[in-house]
């Protein structure tokens, strides 16, 4: 089985796709791809708020606590804070998204024949996505909102698909296993019912 998992730096599965079971013993090809997929749609998260993968992060506000957040943030930038400034940091101190998108110290892109890892070594990554985390102590230490960032999402998931069909059609004589293309959600259910 290949299997595409995305997990935080706890170990635990976010999203996951099951893209073959019998196919080539090099996958690097494919990885490769596949990595300039990913960070293409982390790009896009962030342009849409996380629209894109399914998960629209919530606009700092006085409902999420962030208020004085923004506000302090919008000052610093000279200018108020739009859905496009969520998560990120302008000025030459931006490392989240950076890193998201493939660029920068903290980006992670491994790949050998049989496995890919993409992703940031940013250590307060994992808080944004389960939102766990506390906004600073000069802005009343709240804790802040969940901003989903591992989420394949419906649209990365279909191109994953697309792109396997490509490879199989340019050098697989045959995908022998009808658990090709799986969703997240499939996925997680074949692992809850102990499926190998």
């Amino acid at each position: 089985m290949i299997a595409i998992e995305v997990r935080d730096n706890f170990g635990e599965l976010r999203s996951a796709l099951v893209v073959a079971s019998t196919t080539w013993q090099n996958w690097s090809p494919f990885f490769s791809a596949w990595a300039d997929l990913w960070f293409e749609s982390r790009r896009e998260m962030f342009r849409t708020a996380g629209e894109s993968t399914d998960t629209p992060w919530p606009m700092y506000s006085r409902a999420t606590g962030e208020a004085q957040y923004a506000a302090v943030k919008s000052k610093i930038l000279g200018r108020r804070m739009t859905r496009a400034d969520l998560l990120r940091w302008i000025g030459g101190q931006e490392i989240l998204k950076p890193s998201l998108e493939g660029e920068g110290p903290a980006a992670i892109r491994e790949e050998t024949a049989t496995e890919i890892t993409v992703g940031t070594s940013v250590p307060y990554a994992h808080k944004h996505d389960r939102g766990e985390g506390r906004g600073p102590s000069w802005a009343g230490s709240r804790r802040i909102p969940k901003r989903e960032i591992l989420n394949l999402g419906v649209e990365l998931e279909r191109s994953t698909a697309t792109m396997l069909g490509k490879f199989a059609a340019a050098g697989l004589s045959s995908i022998q296993d009808e658990r090709v293309g799986l969703t997240t959600d499939e996925v997680r259910a074949m692992i809850s019912e102990g499926w190998q």
